[in-house]
């Protein structure tokens, strides 16, 4: 849920971009040359880069607003974009990322407007002091480039800042802040990512969402990963404009304000793995008419809805799982019909499967009801009333029955995990080389019989078949399959030997006995 590379809404900041900068439709629709000056602090940049795969081989001659990642002003020839984050080279299968010094000579670009270095390599150096004088800037982007350090609290200068991106991690860099003042003079900002960034030792931490409640054009509030505590402020239903807000994976305690439902602009709600309890009720969600994604998983929380209740929004992307749901199936998932995925793991559910949640399910993609107290059978149609699975978890529940034949209908299912239950029967022998299915885990049931030769044609990274009561020869394709990594047989009835798995073979992990 929470895919935090698509956090970002590619339309709405394309538009977003048009709106605040004014340049060219395309560099070759240009007739302004290109001043002498930008072009020399442009070839200076480069040369203090490391371009292994030529991405600036353009960046040559006199017209430099042609150059790619480089737009101008149509009238005045003023450098107003530089776009040069990295991008996927198909022929080569490789990032071409740049790497490198980022040389001053960029502060003479005094009219640029737009500045992305996202997703290169400069994990040699902090983020450059020098960027708080491109005060004209209105979109930053400097996420997933390596950067580390502590973020330079100089940038309080942007005053035009619409969009700031400074998403980071721990493989390339660690970027940090001891004082989280300066975001609270961005007064322009509609955009914040903070994905990652350790803020830990920020004073008053605890009050970190409570500083945005004067941002009245905020739109996109992500601070996922920051490892902030604190309570959530109920003045956060000041922030009118909100569509976004990302706080999970953090150390947030005490309830959700019932306040947060006054957002009637919030599309996505992100509050998974923090340390907040209480009931959650319907007046948590009264005006969320234009909610889609909704993530409160890994707290302590119950949810608390009557049979008759009605949610103003339709709901897409949902992670309920480890959150007290039960013990029945909400029933008011029954009126939406436009879910893709569908999160509920230890939810304390009881029961059978309603019939209802197969027929509201023609549009999911990730279905997720594992570790709870269901019984009843998988039904033999859910491959026909879920057409677009690529993801089913029922782990952990007393499901019985056979596994339905119907799954092997799904070409774009990647993974199945049915394992923990009391699933009995033979395995599907219709599997086929154009699915994509890659992780099938059905250990710990009462499956029986021989392991089909038709799991071979398929490109399995990972196989569990443990605790089962299969017979006969383990068949010798099986060790055909080069990407699998992991085989477990172990606790079975077979015959025979295991197939050599030969020097080419992934193989990591192998259970038999």
């Amino acid at each position: 849920m929470a895919s935090y590379d698509g956090l970002v809404s590619t339309v709405l900041w394309a538009i977003f971009v048009i709106q605040v900068i004014e340049f060219g439709h395309s560099n070759s629709s240009t007739n302004v040359s290109c001043i002498g000056a930008e072009r020399e602090a442009l070839l200076k940049f480069k040369h203090g880069l490391i371009d292994p795969s030529r991405r600036l081989s353009s960046w040559t001659g006199e017209e430099c607003c042609k150059w790619e990642g480089v737009e101008c002003n149509k009238k005045t020839g003023h450098v107003l974009k530089l776009d040069v984050r990295s991008m996927f080279i198909p022929s080569d299968n490789s990032m071409s990322m740049l790497g490198g010094n980022i040389v001053p000579s960029l502060t003479n670009l005094k009219y640029l407007k737009y500045l992305d270095l996202s997703g290169n390599n400069f994990s040699t150096q902090k983020i450059p002091m020098f960027f708080a004088s491109l005060q004209k800037l209105e979109y930053l982007n400097l996420s997933y480039a390596g950067f580390d350090g502590d973020i330079p609290r100089q940038l309080n200068n942007l005053s035009k800042l619409q969009y700031l991106d400074l998403s980071s991690d721990f493989y390339m860099g660690h970027l940090t802040s001891n004082d989280f003042d300066w975001v609270s003079k961005l007064s322009s900002l509609k955009y914040l990512h903070m994905y990652g960034v350790d803020l830990y030792k920020v004073k008053d931490c605890g009050d970190l969402p409570n500083r945005f409640r004067d941002f009245k054009e905020l739109e996109y509030l992500a601070l996922s990963r920051n490892m902030i505590f604190g309570s959530i402020p109920a003045n956060l239903v000041e922030l009118s404009s909100l569509e976004s807000l990302y706080l999970d994976h953090n150390k947030l305690n005490g309830i959700i304000p019932k306040s947060i439902g006054q957002l009637s602009n919030l599309k996505e709600l992100y509050l998974g793995n923090n340390l907040l309890c209480g009931v959650v009720g319907e007046l948590h969600f009264e005006n969320l008419k234009s909610l889609t994604g909704l993530d409160i998983s890994s707290n302590k929380l119950i949810l608390n809805m009557s049979s008759a209740w009605v949610p103003p929004f339709q709901i897409r992307e949902i992670d309920l799982s480890d959150c007290k749901v039960g013990p029945e199936f909400p029933k008011w998932l029954q009126t939406q019909r436009n879910v893709t995925v569908l999160r509920m793991s230890n939810a304390s559910i009881l029961g059978a499967i309603p019939d209802w949640l197969y027929d509201i399910c023609s549009t999911i993609q990730t279905l997720d009801i594992s570790s709870n107290m269901l019984r009843g059978q998988v039904p033999q149609d859910i491959g026909d009333k879920m057409p677009r699975l690529t993801k089913l978890s029922l782990k952990g529940n007393n499901l019985t029955g056979g596994i339905p034949n119907s799954l092997c209908k799904l070409n774009w299912l990647g993974r199945i995990n049915l394992s923990k239950n009391q699933l009995s029967g033979k395995l599907p022998r219709c599997w086929g080389a154009s699915q994509e299915l890659g992780y099938l885990f059905f250990g710990d049931n009462k499956l029986n019989g021989q392991i089909p030769k038709s799991l071979c044609h398929l490109q399995l990274f990972a196989l569990s078949l443990h605790g089962n009561g299969f017979t006969g020869e383990i068949p010798n394709c099986l060790s055909n399959i080069q990407a699998m990594s992991v085989l477990d047989l172990s606790d079975n009835e077979f015959t025979g030997s295991l197939p050599p798995f030969g020097p080419q073979s992934l193989l990591e992990v192998l259970v038999y006995a």
